[in-house]
Order: structure tokens, then C-alpha cells, then sequence
């Protein structure tokens, strides 16, 4: 049994936009008989508010350099299995989507991405106490997966029989419905991802005195090639 609601990842629904059906497509590199029974859920639950869902199979290698243009893809949500490729997402060794996400993001937008990491055992989510644990672990270790999702889950198994509890159910039909008011995005630069890079670029250079030197000196040179164009209109 999974556990009830627990309010902290609550999906707020914005009812002001245009609503329209999108298309969701869930997405993994695991064959479709792992994901059917949830496939077939999603369809029967929700089928006033997508237009299709449908088995979207993803490389199971080099999956950095996924391309996300012309795919038709619309809504994403992403499932990945723990006893397929281990619990590995983002920023743990050997992840999986480190890149994958923040390029979904760039094609998707935010709003439009889930992620949905099952295979659990039933025990270990059964009360709203070992969800949060689960949940709070996921966050402190992966944070990326959080910054490039509208929604992020865990849950049991998705094959003969989907073992997610009705607080999992209604935020995904929150997070589908969000989706389905968000307008159509416009691909661009996650600014939580553009964040972290700049972020890791600092810190590279406060670790290196030779960084550090060639900072300087271009800080120098940017600073010349402003002042010396100035010095020479004012002789004139």
C-alpha cells in the first residue's frame, strides 16, 4: 500500500490558460512490458484530459546526445527502473540523465517533464514516513532531476500492475492538467541549469591559481578594450 498524501510535493493546477490535450509520451529504455500496465492506467484515467498516451523508447546508450526535434513528443514522463540501470538520474556517479534532462527542458519546457523512478519495493514506500525519507534522499543527492521537472516520483511497479498510491495519482493528474494549460514552449535556456554551470565555473576557478591568472587577465584586456576606445574619441 502506498502511502497518503504528503502535502510538500503538492502540484499547484493553474486553471487561467487555455486548455488544450496534450500528447503524453512515456519514455524509457526499458522494453514497453515493463511500463504497460501503467500505460494503459494513465489512459483510462485520464482520457478527458490527454488526447494519447503512448510507449516512447528511448537509447539505452549515449542517451546524452538524444535529440529531441521532430520526436512529436509533447508531455514527457520519464520512467526509469531501479532494477533496471540502478538508481542513478543526476549528479551521482555513472547518472544517466545529467544531460538528457536539461536538453528536455531546452525542447520541452519544465511543466511539460515527470519523472517517474519505480521498481521500489512495496515496503519501502508504504507509509507517508519512508516516502518522504525516499523522496528527501532523492533531493539532497540528485537535485538536477528536481530543477528539470515539473513533477518528480517514486513508485512500485508499472508492468502487470501499477503499484502507486492515490496521492501519486492525483499528482500526476495535476501535473497533466498544468500541462495541458501551459502554452506551446518555446525552446530555450533553463535558467536553473545555466545557474549550476556558471556556479561549477566558479568554482573550478577558485580552485586553480592558473584559472585564477587568466581571469585576471582577461578581466585586464575587456577593461583596456573599453577605456582606450574612449581616450582616443576624447583627443579627437
Amino acid at each position: 500500500m502506498m502511502p497518503s498524501r504528503d502535502r510538500r510535493y503538492d502540484t499547484v493546477v493553474n486553471m487561467n490558460q487555455t486548455t488544450r490535450r496534450p500528447r503524453v509520451s512515456v519514455c524509457t529504455s526499458a522494453q514497453v512490458f515493463n511500463i504497460q500496465a501503467f500505460i494503459d492506467a494513465l489512459l483510462l484515467k485520464y482520457t478527458d484530459i490527454v488526447s494519447d498516451v503512448r510507449y516512447f523508447e528511448l537509447p539505452y546508450n549515449d542517451i546524452d546526445h538524444f535529440s529531441f526535434r521532430n520526436k512529436g513528443i509533447d508531455v514527457m514522463i520519464l520512467c526509469h527502473s531501479i532494477n533496471n540501470r540502478r538508481f542513478a538520474i543526476t549528479n551521482v556517479t555513472d547518472a544517466i540523465y545529467d544531460e538528457f534532462l536539461p536538453n528536455a527542458v531546452r525542447a520541452l519546457g519544465k511543466t511539460k517533464i515527470c519523472v517517474l523512478v519505480h521498481d521500489f519495493r512495496a515496503d519501502e514506500l508504504d507509509t507517508v514516513e519512508k516516502y518522504r525519507k525516499q523522496m528527501d534522499a532523492f533531493l539532497s543527492k540528485q537535485p538536477t532531476t528536481f530543477k528539470c521537472a515539473k513533477l518528480v516520483m517514486v513508485g512500485g511497479k508499472l508492468d502487470e500492475k501499477v503499484e502507486l498510491g492515490n496521492s501519486q495519482w492525483e499528482e500526476l493528474c495535476a501535473f497533466l492538467m498544468d500541462a495541458s494549460q501551459s502554452p506551446e514552449h518555446i525552446p530555450g535556456i533553463n535558467l536553473d541549469v545555466l545557474y549550476d554551470r556558471v556556479n561549477s565555473v566558479c568554482q573550478i576557478i577558485q580552485r586553480s591559481p592558473k584559472y585564477q591568472v587568466f581571469l585576471v587577465i582577461g578581466v585586464l584586456i575587456f577593461g583596456l578594450m573599453i577605456v582606450i576606445p574612449t581616450v582616443l574619441v576624447d583627443r579627437k
